[in-house]
């Protein structure tokens, strides 16, 4: 099983469908061998943080993103559906992908 831990896009990349090239070049890549691919479709704007935003989430400008976490994370879901994956019942947001091989 290839298991994505975390996908980041850029923003002044962001709504290009650049996430659904780099979760295929990484199937292609590193998924020899792996019947399926996993992800946790969770918002990163939506990680516990401490009390000071962390440079990361300055640097992807998380603060722009849905404010609301139910929206986003239906989103997001969304978002790797198309891409291929579908989500597992019974399960808060994980997501595999049959990669056939």
């Amino acid at each position: 099983m290839l298991i994505f831990h975390r996908l980041a896009i850029l923003p002044k990349a962001r709504g290009r469908k650049l996430g659904h090239a780099v979760l295929h070049r990484i199937m292609d890549k590193f998924g020899a061998g792996c019947e399926f691919a996993a992800l946790k479709s969770y918002p990163l704007q939506h990680e516990l943080k401490g009390d000071k935003p962390r440079e990361f989430d300055q640097l992807m400008a998380l603060g722009a993103l849905e404010a609301d976490a139910a929206k986003a994370k239906k989103s997001l879901a969304k978002y790797y559906r198309s891409a291929g994956f579908k989500p597992v019942a019974g399960t808060d947001g994980l997501m595999v992908k049959n990669l056939g091989m």
